[in-house]
């Protein structure tokens, strides 16, 4: 299994990160801020989104949750 992560910048000063699955063709992003960055990562990597994964809840960590779409999104109960 190859697994990568890659990193996605968005807004000015911030990333979100993509966890590539190579052989399964899915990814995970973690903290996407804005959603058309993660979406051009997605094709450019040719992969499906399976889940977003929230650290905490600053506008700049998830702005981008609701445009993506994703089946699974999981965050702190805390949060």
């Amino acid at each position: 299994m190859t697994i990568d992560v890659i990193p996605v910048p968005a807004l000015r000063d911030n990333y979100a990160y993509l966890i590539v699955d190579r052989a399964a063709e899915k990814a995970v992003v973690i903290d996407p801020s804005e959603a058309a960055p993660v979406k051009e990562a997605l094709a450019r990597e040719r992969v499906t989104l399976t889940a977003v994964w929230c650290t905490h809840h600053h506008w700049d960590h998830v702005g981008g949750i609701a445009e993506l779409s994703a089946p699974e999104v999981l965050g702190s109960a805390y949060d």
